[in-house]
């Protein structure tokens, strides 16, 4: 594994957009690439209530977050709304879990960011885990559709998460009303790795 400063890093990456960002070229990257601890220092934010989104770098084609979990701290089961994934654990480990919907009363499309489905409408099952440790990078979403909920698996974490197609809503999903809302990423805080 090799590391570089983040401004090289998302350099790189940059540069594997021009290359059309494909799937395993961006995966190979992550796999043999970690951007050191000192150049992350900065965008290495906690949150004592949830875990924590720090934005570091967006632009039209990916955006790149460092995410920051305090011991049990988890997301909500959640989509991507079409995009594509990569994570790189630097720090602990995290634990994935993957659902299928296997039954949907409602046309997503037609809900609304703050809208909700009727309870019952959307009916998750889970497919599968995934322990993901320190040092592992896998793509964690695929298009078109990606369902699933991560977490600090027994310790906190500190997790690099890349994103093809950056996206301003998603549907979180609740599993006791097999309901789903349309709602906002939450950044806890933003940053400009190029300022």
């Amino acid at each position: 594994m090799k590391q570089m400063h983040l401004h090289d890093f998302i350099n790189r990456l940059r540069e594997l957009e021009a290359e059309g960002f494909a799937d395993e070229l961006v995966l190979r990257f992550l796999s043999q690439h970690e951007p050191t601890r000192e150049s992350l220092a900065p965008y290495r934010h906690f949150d004592s209530e949830q875990y924590a989104r720090n934005l570091i770098y967006r632009d039209d084609v990916f955006e790149l977050l460092l995410l920051c979990w305090r011991p049990h701290q988890a997301t909500p089961v959640h989509d991507h709304d079409g995009q594509r994934g990569w994570v790189r654990v630097i720090e602990g480990s995290l634990s994935l879990i993957n659902f299928d919907r296997v039954r949907t009363e409602t046309d997503l499309r037609q809900i609304a960011e703050g809208e909700s489905s009727p309870p019952g409408s959307v009916v998750l099952i889970e497919r599968n885990r995934l322990v993901i440790s320190a040092g592992q990078a896998i793509m964690e979403v695929t298009a078109p559709e990606t369902i699933h909920r991560v977490g600090a698996a027994t310790t906190g974490a500190v997790s690099l998460h890349l994103y093809s197609r950056p996206i301003e809503t998603c549907f979180i999903f609740d599993l006791v009303s097999h309901s789903c809302r349309r709602g906002r990423p939450r950044v806890y805080s933003r940053f400009d790795a190029f300022a």
